[in-house]
């Protein structure tokens, strides 16, 4: 169940009643991605609709890709995602702009591309952004318990070891998790 995860909360919980650990938020990592998305599509060159490009810059990395290529009504998305150190993150993490309010956070994108030398293709898809937010990435310590005490609830995915969504690891990991959990209870049957 993700990040914030209520099963976490109770894995923790049932390690505290006997002298364990509690339950720790997550930790802000000092980590910011901005996402934005062109509903209409169009943005990127043509022919690259099928793909997803990756840039490296002056600290930025950069990945376009477009959504709904092949889907029935023809429609397609193109988005763009800016990820980059948050050089005045403290002890604090800044507020998130969750609700995709597109002209602050777009034109602070457009500029952080071109200062990092990013080039005119990916801009043009950040200046195109209808819809944008800017969040922060967040880590869990992954050498807290996944299991509850008396095994009732394991931890996968997120719940268990968060990654930055840059990575695209997320569901990945989760599935992963989730065979090897199978695997060792096919195990423990036979």
């Amino acid at each position: 169940d993700g990040l914030s995860s209520r099963v976490r909360e109770h894995v923790a919980a049932s390690h505290a009643a006997e002298g364990g650990g509690g339950a720790t938020p997550p930790e802000y990592s000092g980590i910011r991605v901005q996402f934005g998305v062109v509903p209409a599509g169009g943005a990127r060159p043509a022919g690259s609709e099928g793909e997803f490009h990756q840039w490296f810059g002056e600290g930025v990395y950069a990945l376009t890709g477009s959504y709904g290529t092949g889907a029935a009504d023809g429609a397609t998305s193109d988005m763009v995602a800016v990820v980059f150190a948050d050089r005045a993150a403290g002890s604090a993490a800044p507020p998130e702009n969750s609700n995709w309010e597109a002209s602050d956070v777009r034109e602070d994108c457009v500029g952080r591309l071109r200062r990092a030398g990013i080039p005119a293709e990916v801009v043009s898809v950040a200046e195109q952004c209808e819809r944008c937010f800017e969040l922060g990435v967040y880590e869990h310590d992954a050498t807290a318990p996944w299991v509850s005490r008396g095994g009732r609830a394991v931890l996968l995915g997120d719940a268990a070891h968060a990654m930055a969504p840059f990575l695209g690891q997320g569901a990945n990991q989760a599935i992963q998790d989730g065979y090897c959990l199978a695997d060792r209870l096919a195990a423990a049957r036979a």
